[in-house]
């Protein structure tokens, strides 16, 4: 049997590095790193679903490597 409990939707931003779980929500991880000052993931702010789930089924494929950052 495996158990899931804590940590699968853990973000911590550290700098311009972004460690995020895969359970973490796309729209709150977003928000989380503009708020910090990073750009490139605004496109995610209104697409429900998880890091995992994006990076599994390739959201935001079409903006080339789920953003990027015109600065």
């Amino acid at each position: 049997m495996v158990v899931l409990d804590e940590g699968f939707d853990d973000i911590v931003i550290d700098g311009t590095a972004v460690h995020v779980g895969a359970g973490a929500s796309l729209p709150v991880v977003a928000r989380r790193t503009a708020a910090a000052g990073l750009c490139g993931f605004e496109w995610a702010v209104g697409v429900p679903g998880s890091i995992g789930g994006a990076v599994t089924h390739e959201r935001g494929r079409t903006r080339g490597r789920h953003g990027r950052c015109g600065a």
